[in-house]
């Protein structure tokens, strides 16, 4: 969560000067940018690509989140169609609290959400519809995916619900007491992963040292062979056709019966 894309973050994210590394791919939250061709301008003059999902205007003259996914132009990654996203927002009867794209791995391809969640509930009717909205999406395309998001709630929170048992999917959280500096035991910046690939995630390492607030940032490194890796898997075996079987068996006579069984 960048609070604001200022330029002092955006030189921090993307300038060398700053960083002895800098990422593959940038994913940002509450932005407040409204005007998704200016924002895709200023990110070219970094050398970012990006899919936007621009801040929604409030009446106080403000704006409410604004999420996007900045990623340097060799890696393979491509937006959803906007008619699809329109879809879920019809369906839901919501605004999108996320931007979204596909991204293409050696020999996997995946869904990749950056989602900013509502402030101070939980488990709300808006927030359970953030998650409805990206079960949509990627049921749509039958892809697993990573949702790396500020859920603005304790991991236990979602767990009381039944959303990860309905996402197949795990949470995975820093290895830190608290992801904000105002809170010294408040870990709200986490990853949601479809079971599938959750050995994907090598480490999840906070950046302490991000000029906003009051979240810090999340270094999250992903093995670049995904098909190279292993893992113990629980696999939930399809339902035996038994309707099926009992419409053949009820039309057979007794002998073709016990030719079967002794075969």
């Amino acid at each position: 969560n960048i609070t604001s894309l200022s330029l002092h973050a955006l030189n921090y994210l993307f300038s060398q000067t700053y960083k002895t590394h800098l990422a593959h791919l940038t994913c940002l939250v509450e932005t407040h940018k409204t005007n998704t061709i200016q924002t895709k301008s200023t990110l070219n003059n970094f050398k970012r690509k990006a899919v936007i999902n621009p801040a929604t205007p409030t009446s106080a003259k403000g704006s409410h989140g604004g999420e996007l996914i900045a990623f340097n132009p060799d890696i393979n990654l491509s937006a959803i169609n906007k008619d699809i996203l329109n879809n879920t927002t019809i369906h839901t009867s919501q605004p999108l609290n996320f931007a979204v794209a596909i991204i293409r791995l050696r020999g996997l391809s995946c869904l990749i959400f950056t989602a900013y969640f509502y402030v101070s509930e939980k488990m709300s009717e808006r927030n359970h519809n953030i998650f409805r909205q990206i079960q949509l999406v990627a049921s749509h395309f039958k892809l697993p995916f990573i949702i790396i998001a500020d859920f603005n709630m304790h991991k236990q929170d979602i767990l009381d619900t039944s959303w990860i048992a309905e996402l197949d999917a795990v949470i995975i959280t820093p290895k830190t007491p608290t992801t904000i500096n105002s809170a010294s035991n408040r870990v709200i910046d986490y990853v949601i992963i479809s079971k599938s690939i959750q050995f994907l995630i090598k480490d999840i390492i906070m950046d302490f040292k991000t000029p906003w607030g009051p979240h810090y940032g999340l270094w999250i490194a992903l093995y670049n062979s995904p098909l190279l890796i292993t893992g113990q898997v629980l696999c939930k075996p399809r339902p035996l056709p038994i309707q099926e079987f009992n419409n053949v068996w009820s039309a057979l006579n007794d002998y073709q019966k016990l030719q079967k069984i002794r075969k």
